[in-house]
């Protein structure tokens, strides 16, 4: 019918043969004469002429639908990788073991331990200074924690309500860490420095918080060592040099 620009309908009043199928699990179906065919796209079309239009017609509409298809198709493609490959998505848990997440789940650690750790140095000995850098631990580990709810929240199957995914969350939460929980951790700090200069209280040894201070040095280096691998990592998968990157 295609062929000849045909509908079912126009074929209803031809001579038709019934042909058994070559295949066990289908139907027998319906032929028609070549002829009879030939003489109704005529009847149908009025010449040769206009039937040849109509065929060049509707090649050509087949054609553009073919190129909007595949545009839509290499459209929807460049959408996924712009998102990320929607299988992994949904697997939230393993992009704490690679990339981002594993640096951000070390910095949580590491930052946890050493909060606590400067908290019982300056309950130990009173200084203004370590209770500066407890605060500081703890900006720094609320600062990670917050980073790693955008990672989990950004790596999430689009749904109807946000067809477009949640990639962005994660620069929306880099903004909120990096201002709003810095802040809060230098107001404290002032806070409590000026109080220490208004109100002093005499000190313990510290040697404690020497120690401590030492162990966070080393700490948070290895957190910078575990960040500056995976970014190489990174550089390298992306063919770059590290500085380029």
């Amino acid at each position: 019918m295609n062929e000849f620009c045909l509908k079912p309908s126009d074929l209803e009043q031809l001579r038709k043969i019934r042909r058994r199928s070559p295949h066990e699990d289908t139907e027998s179906f319906t032929v028609y004469l070549r002829s009879d065919v030939e003489a109704k796209s005529l009847e149908v079309w009025g010449s040769p002429e206009a039937l040849a239009r109509e065929k060049k017609l509707r090649k050509e509409a087949e054609i553009e639908y073919r190129e909007r298809l595949f545009r839509n198709q290499k459209i929807l493609k460049e959408y996924r990788d712009f998102l990320g490959n929607t299988k992994p998505r949904s697997r939230t848990a393993s992009v704490f073991f690679k990339g981002p997440g594993k640096v951000v789940m070390v910095a949580i650690c590491i930052n946890g331990l050493n909060c606590f750790f400067k908290f019982l140095a300056w309950i130990y000995t009173g200084s203004a200074s370590m209770f500066s850098e407890a605060i500081h631990s703890l900006s720094d580990t609320c600062n990670q924690g917050l980073l790693a709810l955008g990672i989990s929240k950004s790596v999430q199957t689009p749904d109807s309500t946000h067809p477009y995914g949640f990639s962005n969350m994660r620069y929306i939460s880099s903004l909120i860490s990096g201002v709003g929980i810095f802040m809060m951790g230098a107001g404290l700090s002032w806070y409590h420095g000026v109080m220490g200069l208004l109100h002093p209280q005499p000190m313990e040894s510290l040697l404690w918080a020497y120690c401590i201070l030492a162990g966070s040095l080393i700490s948070e280096g290895a957190t910078l060592l575990v960040a500056v691998n995976e970014l190489r990592r990174s550089a390298q998968a992306k063919g770059m040099s590290f500085y380029k990157y």
